[in-house]
Order: C-alpha cells, then sequence, then structure tokens
C-alpha cells in the first residue's frame, strides 16, 4: 500500500470524490421520481444504471481509502436522506403491493381476517378504495404473515395513502443505518462501510420508491445481529421472531441463536410468536395465508426451483431450501462465526435462490450484511437483479417470466465472483482489496 506523500494525495480526493458519487445517484432517483417513469422502461433502466454505476465506483473510493472515507459519515447519511426524499412523492402505479397491504389493514380494521378474505368477493366490496381496486392477485387472500398485518394497520391508522407506507419504508432503511453504524463501531470496523447499504440502488427504490416492507425486516435482523453482539439476548429474541412473523425468509437464521439465548428468552420468543398469530386463528382459517397456493403455483425469477421442481415436486424443493439455509447457518454457529456478516447473509441467500419467487425486494433483507470479502458474491447479485425490472415493461399478454439471456447474466454473475473470491482465498487481502478494514473480532458467547 503506498505510503508517505503518495498515500495523502490518494486519500485526499475521497470525500469530494464520494459527494458526487452521492449526488450522481441522488440525481437519478430525483429523476425517476420526477419523470415518474413506469419500471423496467428505457428511461427507468437508464436512470437504475446511473445510479448503480456512481454505487459502485463509490465502492471502489472506500476500498481504496477507508480510513479517510470513514470521516463522511455525514455525507453518506445527508445523501441517504435526500435521496429517499423524491420518491415519496409520486403516485404509485396499478398493482403496487401498496394496495394490497392498505386492503389487508382495512379487512382488519372491518374485524374480518385477511387470510380468509379475498378482494375480487362481491360480498366485501364496500372495503374497498379506488387504490385498492388497483391490487393485482385479487383471488387470493393475503400471503404476508402476521408481524406484517400488525405493521399494516399501524401504517394505515395514521394514514391509508400509499405515500405513508414508502415513508415508513423509508424511516426503516434510516432506522438500519443507525443501528449499522453502531455494529461498526462495537467491531471496530470503518463506518465507511455504511454507505454498502445506505446508497445501495435496490434499497431506494424498494423502500421509499416502492414502500416495500421488507425494509422493515431488514432493521429487525440487524437489531437482533446487534443485540446478540452485545450480549443481549432477549432483545435479539423478541427481534428476530417479530422479523420471521414478518417474512419466512429469515427462519434459517435460527442456528445462529443456539446456545447464545437462554430457556427464558426462547420462552419468551414462542409466546411472542403465538401472541402475534393468535388474532388470525380459528374458524379453520390457515394462518400462512396464501402461502401453499404460492409455493404450488407461482414462479418468478427462479431458475433453481424451476429446474428441481420438475423432478421432486415443489413442496420437496421448498423443504430443501428451507433445510439448505440452516445448514449454512448451522456452519457458521460450529465454526464459531455466528456474528460474521456472512453467517446473516449466506443462509438467506441460499434459501432465496431456491424460491419460486425472488423478487428483487426480498434481497433487502440481507443487503445490510454485504460488508465483507466473502459476501461479495452477494452483493454482485443485489445488483444483477435489478434488470430482472424489464419484464414489468412486457406488453400485455406477454410472458412473466425473465428471460433466458438475462438470468444468464444474473446468476452467472454470482458464479464468477464467488469462483474469483473461492480461487484468490488463499491471498492475504491488501486494505484497498478488501472492504472491512479489519477482521472481525469472535463473537462474545452468550449464556446457555
Amino acid at each position: 500500500m503506498p505510503t508517505g506523500a503518495s498515500a495523502e494525495s490518494r486519500a485526499r480526493p475521497t470525500p469530494v470524490a464520494l459527494l458526487w458519487c452521492g449526488v450522481i445517484a441522488t440525481l437519478a432517483h430525483t429523476l425517476l421520481a420526477i419523470g415518474e417513469f413506469p419500471d423496467g422502461t428505457p428511461v427507468y433502466l437508464t436512470l437504475v444504471a446511473t445510479a448503480c454505476a456512481a454505487y459502485i465506483v463509490a465502492l471502489v473510493l472506500i476500498t481504496r481509502s477507508p480510513a479517510q472515507a470513514s470521516r463522511t459519515t455525514w455525507i453518506v447519511l445527508a445523501l441517504a436522506l435526500v435521496m429517499r426524499l423524491p420518491p415519496l412523492f409520486p403516485a404509485t402505479g396499478p398493482g403496487s403491493d401498496i394496495f394490497r397491504y392498505v386492503w389487508d389493514a382495512r379487512v382488519q380494521r372491518e374485524g374480518h381476517n385477511p387470510y380468509a378474505v379475498t378482494p375480487a368477493d362481491p360480498g366485501y366490496a364496500a372495503i374497498h378504495t379506488p387504490d385498492t381496486r388497483l391490487m393485482h392477485h385479487t383471488h387470493i387472500p393475503s400471503p404476508y404473515p402476521p408481524a406484517a398485518q400488525l405493521f399494516f394497520r399501524l401504517v394505515a391508522a395514521v394514514s391509508e395513502s400509499p405515500r405513508a407506507f414508502k415513508a415508513a419504508a423509508a424511516a426503516a432503511d434510516l432506522g438500519t443505518c443507525l443501528v449499522l453504524l453502531k455494529v461498526f463501531a462495537a467491531t471496530g470496523r470503518p463506518q465507511s462501510l455504511l454507505l454498502i447499504y445506505a446508497w445501495h440502488p435496490l434499497v431506494a427504490l424498494e423502500g421509499a420508491r416502492n414502500g416495500h416492507f421488507d425494509a422493515v425486516g431488514a432493521l429487525l435482523l440487524v437489531s437482533a445481529s446487534f443485540a446478540l453482539l452485545k450480549g443481549r439476548a432477549f432483545a435479539a429474541t423478541l427481534a428476530f421472531v417479530t422479523a420471521v412473523s414478518l417474512k419466512f425468509l429469515p427462519a434459517v437464521l435460527a442456528p445462529l441463536f443456539w446456545r447464545r439465548i437462554r430457556v427464558r428468552d426462547a420462552a419468551a420468543g414462542v409466546a411472542l410468536l403465538a401472541a402475534l398469530y393468535w388474532p388470525f386463528v380459528g374458524d379453520g382459517v390457515n394462518p400462512i395465508g396464501s402461502l401453499p397456493r404460492v409455493i404450488n403455483r407461482y414462479r418468478f425469477n427462479g431458475p433453481a426451483y424451476e429446474w428441481l421442481s420438475a423432478i421432486v415436486g415443489p413442496w420437496a424443493v421448498a423443504w430443501i431450501a428451507v433445510a439448505a439455509g440452516l445448514i449454512v447457518a448451522a456452519g457458521f454457529r460450529l465454526r464459531g462465526r455466528p456474528d460474521a456478516p456472512a453467517a446473516w447473509g449466506w443462509p438467506m441467500a441460499v434459501a432465496l435462490a431456491l424460491a419460486p419467487l425472488v423478487h428483487p425486494w426480498y434481497l433487502v433483507w440481507f443487503v445490510p450484511f454485504l460488508t465483507t470479502r466473502w459476501t461479495m458474491p452477494l452483493l454482485v447479485w443485489s445488483i444483477t437483479i435489478l434488470p430482472v425490472y424489464l419484464v414489468w415493461a412486457f406488453p400485455p399478454g406477454s410472458p412473466w417470466a425473465v428471460p433466458g439471456w438475462l438470468l444468464a447474466i444474473e446468476y452467472g454473475a454470482i458464479a464468477a465472483t464467488a469462483i474469483v473470491i473461492w480461487a484468490t482465498r488463499g491471498r492475504r487481502p491488501s486494505r484497498r482489496e478488501s472492504l472491512p478494514a479489519r477482521p472481525e473480532p469472535p463473537s462474545p458467547q452468550g449464556k446457555s
């Protein structure tokens, strides 16, 4: 690594260069909002590509000069806030998941069970609003778990407008940024790593622009990981259980809690899980909603699931996905690295790669943990998945499927990155080549 005046001259421009990267990315998100360009259109993809290019350059800058970049935390936070403001204001287009969120909240407020009611049922027409009539998949009940239903009702109690849900997702994003700063301080890692999450185009698009509640899940998981790191087993358990009740994906992280929480913590988690599910159980209602129908019928951007389900059946693949995620998490726990970012990112990524639906916003769950060399393939995935929005712009009547060439790019890039990382594993990375400034410390062991 260069020393003396040479190193100083290379490090000094970092804050200014980072500022320019952030400004360009913010401008791209702002133009997307002002123009109200639909997802997947050529202008949309061009502006997203611009934001991605600025983001990648920013990643290179913080890798080259992590210490200098850490002094610009205020720039990262300020621009993270600014780039999330313009997307809050444009109108939400037809088919947005937010309309289902509003519908589920209204159904609950009227005293009905969202797992028993379908939006297309004429008997519940009075619950609809002009917005909820724009939702898709009106023939199935809600697919969202109980904690998500609670979130919908809380936000709708303030406002049923799509903007309220987008604002809630953006607020969760910013909350994740603040918790990540605490994680980096506790582990002695540079604050510049915050940029990986805070400026990630996928996070800004899916939170402030599209209002997906996955941003809340990311906040819960980061909070759980930080609580475990600090030995706060009770808080970690409650945050994790709530995250699992928000979406089932993080359930595969359960092995990371083995022998790190007490029996009373586990009991409290079970009690919380029961309390969240209890209002939706009874009268023969399935509290997991339309999840079985999703597994049996719906497919998107999941080539591994398509291939395996043709051999062993859809439910077998679903259980294989869960088992694979649990095995990966257990491997990190047995190796004594349950606090490593990879231990939180890879189990979810493996399970998701075997899922029938792989929507871009699902990856938001593990973006906060993509801060080490060993998670770089997943960081690449979080970028290469963005072009699948091309499908949203297909003409009516076209197959709702990602073209084969685009699947090859998306998943091929992950494989290529993984091969490079594995092939160079024996060579100690320099500070310029590794995202973290120093190795992660061993995790403190909680009480069993």
